[in-house]
């Protein structure tokens, strides 16, 4: 099996799309259009394919926050029939390389609570976040983190968490608030100022990651 890790500017294939629109539930899908303005038009934007024997397999799009030196993995995934097979690991791996050379701090992350009834679905969410802690992940402790809804109204609450590139204890209040509020206003275009000041009425003068 050949896989091959490869930047792109446009989501175009078919496949990439559905695979796109299945993998991710409507409430966390921004419109494809606006993927493609962002990573056709915004060098900050990086569209990262997975390929085997020339087909797309899986992607991940990294958005760079530079005046707060992180930057954010907005989408990653592998198609299922690939997973397990450690394709998972190289995309990330590819992407934290790309951003680590560009001197930031960390990748962040944004990842689903594990309270949840459903077992199955507990266990996927407990295993989403094992996979990321082995490439070092933290947790900035007790932020009450909100992804901004692309469909609805109802905002659901995440663990905001980062890779670090470097030995990080904690980070400021301001800094959290910076990053938080850069994600919501440019990266999701959201107008919900509400879920970013819940955000900020939790933070502490020290978030400490753990």
């Amino acid at each position: 099996m050949t896989i091959e890790i490869v930047e792109e500017y446009e989501i175009a294939d078919l496949n990439l799309i559905k695979l796109y629109m299945n993998s991710f539930p409507a409430v966390e899908r921004r419109p494809i259009e606006k993927l493609n303005e962002m990573v056709k038009n915004d060098e900050k934007y990086h569209l990262y394919i997975v390929k085997e024997n020339n087909s797309i397999i899986g992607f991940a799009l990294v958005c760079e926050l530079p005046d707060e030196k992180v930057s954010l993995l907005d989408y990653m995934v592998i198609n299922d029939s690939f997973q397990r097979k450690g394709i998972g690991s190289k995309l990330l791996q590819y992407c934290i390389d790309s951003m680590q050379s560009k001197n930031f701090l960390g990748l962040l992350l944004e990842i689903q609570l594990e309270d949840v009834n459903d077992l199955d679905e507990q266990k996927i969410r407990k295993d989403r976040i094992h996979f990321y802690k082995k490439f070092g992940a933290k947790t900035f402790e007790n932020v009450e983190y909100y992804i901004p809804p692309q469909s609805g109204n109802i905002a659901e609450k995440l663990h905001l968490m980062i890779i670090p590139f470097n030995e990080i204890d904690d980070f400021s209040k301001k800094s959290v608030e910076d990053i938080v509020r850069k994600m919501h206003l440019e990266i999701y275009d959201s107008k919900r100022m509400d879920l970013i000041e819940k955000t900020v009425q939790s933070l502490s003068d020290t978030i400490r990651l753990i």
